[in-house]
């Protein structure tokens, strides 16, 4: 009965040529790739990278043809189609291809943060629904045409793909340094060529679904092992309107010397330079200069000379959910460091947006609706609270940091590629992008501030950024970050305490002694104790902070990328 019905409605179906088919499903493979490239601004605004990828995406969608052959090349296309509305989810939502970021924000978001979104899934699902029905028709009208793939343009296809692999990856060596190793000019390069497979749909999301799947496994795996952690409280904040709300802004790639509040001539700090309730610290060492090495000296007791410690101690989030207090992480860029996973468990609200230090559409403000929405809820409940706020900064691309509105310095580093934009000709519009970053990143923390200053419960706000950033000042060959022998601009860093009314009422001799060693040079590693001494926890692992009368300076020590231990004095003072 079923085939008798079949029959007679397949006789009006008005079938496609079969070769036509053919290219219609390979179409329906190749397609996701031109929403791809558009959103990947980077890759859209070099026509050679263009070219590249899409060549690419044509190649891998020809071998599906080369591969399954007449019979079975639909049904790899129809894989293919499975994973088509998560790529189109996340260029509608994020306005950018699938990543390890969007991945891990999906994983995270709530049911009520879905439902805010109803009419784009009804959207997204039409457009689904629409463009299977035509594979499905493509599909039905290739089998009915019965015909062969010829053995020749299978070949040629495969022919081809090897030949465009090898002469991506061969293109690859000469752009790797001629003084390393040949080991590890052919790892360079093959590294090259990997970053162009992962852009390509449906990769992207195989490669981001794994690499999720990895940072997962370390959070389960460090979060047992860790546990509550081996930080101690003696003694917490008084229950009720005493307990203090501390914002801590982990910032990204400040060059402490394009900071109006540190003696730049530009008004790169146009607002928080006309605030009275700040204390800015003038001799800062960054512990690393690299994020993935910098971000556990800032939220736990490791130190260059001894990283790992937070592995068997926790980190800051361990502490102060043991004090009582709620934990938050708000992140505009996907931290996939182990000591942030394994911290997930005792964190009581987290959000990322999604993006990677390499997305050229998020603007740092996007955090300021998620921290009010955390302050109201802290306020509320009553509770003492330590939230995390991790932005985007000042990270390369700089132009893209910023909204064109910001664009205060001109000429800037709009339109070019990364390459072009590194390049010394173009030295004056990569310091006037550089500065514009400062003077939005000087807008968002003044927003934060006022959150701050609103409110009637104490409220204090620390902000540091990671490390600093070469800007070819010092050496025109130095520029960017994770140097081995990074300059001054890389370790020098910005830091500074902000607080509200309530908070100095309470806090009046703290707040004295802080702006007293604010000239003392201190490092990044001692800002977890400050953190814990403003929050009026008391904890024998953090005795002394630089908000005390017995703190003395120490020598600074950075920890290089290849996990040397050098002097951080010995640098800033050249």
């Amino acid at each position: 009965m079923k085939s008798f019905l079949w029959q007679k409605f397949s006789r009006h179906i008005p079938y496609l040529p079969p070769y036509v088919a053919l290219g219609v499903m390979g179409f329906l493979c190749f397609a996701p790739m031109i929403g791809i490239v558009w959103a990947d601004e980077e890759v859209r605004s070099s026509g050679y990278s263009l070219a590249i990828i899409l060549v690419l995406s044509a190649l891998l969608v020809g071998m599906l043809a080369s591969v399954g052959g007449r019979k079975y090349a639909p049904w790899l296309g129809a894989v293919c189609q499975l994973f088509f509305p998560a790529e189109l989810a996340s260029l509608i939502l994020a306005g950018s291809p699938v990543s390890f970021g969007l991945i891990q924000a999906t994983f995270q978001t709530n049911a009520g943060e879905a439902s805010e979104l109803g009419g784009m899934y009804l959207l997204i699902g039409a457009i689904v629904l629409a463009v299977w029905a035509i594979y499905l028709w493509a599909w039905l009208s290739w089998r009915r045409g019965n015909k062969p793939i010829s053995k020749w343009v299978r070949v040629g296809i495969a022919g081809a793909f090897v030949l465009y692999s090898v002469g991506l990856f061969a293109r690859g060596i000469p752009f790797s340094s001629s003084d390393e190793p040949a080991l590890e000019r052919i790892d360079s390069a093959a590294s090259s060529t990997f970053a162009k497979y992962v852009k390509v749909f449906p990769y992207d999301i195989f490669y981001s679904t794994a690499s999720y799947l990895r940072v997962r496994r370390q959070e389960l795996f460090y979060s047992s092992r860790i546990g509550e952690g081996n930080l101690e409280v003696t003694t917490t904040p008084a229950y009720g309107t005493d307990r203090p709300i501390v914002i801590f802004v982990i910032g990204e790639t400040g060059n402490a010397s394009h900071w109006q509040l540190m003696g730049y001539e530009r008004e790169t700090n146009p607002l928080l330079s006309k605030r009275t309730r700040i204390i800015l610290f003038e001799d800062v060492a960054s512990g690393a200069d690299l994020t993935a090495l910098s971000i556990p000296m800032l939220i736990s007791r490791s130190t260059p000379e001894d990283f790992m410690r937070w592995q068997h101690e926790g980190s800051l989030m361990h502490l102060f959910r043991k004090a009582g207090f709620s934990t938050a992480w708000i992140g505009n860029q996907a931290s996939d460091f182990s000591v942030v996973q394994a911290g997930l468990e005792q964190t009581d609200y987290h959000y990322y947006s999604g993006k990677e230090v390499n997305s050229l559409s998020s603007y740092d403000e996007i955090l300021l609706p998620r921290l009010e929405s955390y302050l109201r809820s802290i306020v509320r409940d009553n509770r003492a609270a330590f939230a995390v706020v991790h932005t985007l900064g000042s990270h390369f691309r700089y132009d893209a940091r910023c909204p064109e509105e910001f664009d205060i310095y001109q000429p800037t580093t709009r339109g070019l590629r990364s390459v072009e934009a590194l390049n010394s000709m173009y030295h004056e519009e990569r310091i006037n992008s550089y500065d514009n970053t400062i003077r939005y990143t000087d807008y968002v923390l003044d927003e934060m501030i006022t959150k701050i200053d609103s409110l009637s419960r104490p409220a204090v706000l620390v902000y540091i950024p990671d490390h600093g950033e070469g800007l070819g000042e010092i050496d025109p060959q130095h520029k960017l970050h994770g140097s081995e022998f990074p300059l001054k601009d890389e370790l020098e860093v910005p830091l500074f305490v902000s607080y509200n009314e309530a908070y100095a009422k309470r806090n009046g001799q703290l707040l004295a002694t802080l702006a007293k060693n604010r000239q003392m040079p201190i490092s990044v590693t001692e800002v977890p104790a400050l953190l814990v001494r403003l929050s009026g926890v008391v904890s024998p692992q953090f005795p002394v902070s630089v908000g005390d009368s017995t703190f003395r300076p120490q020598p600074r020590y950075y920890l290089s990328p290849s996990l040397q231990v050098r002097s951080a004095d010995e640098v800033l003072r050249r």
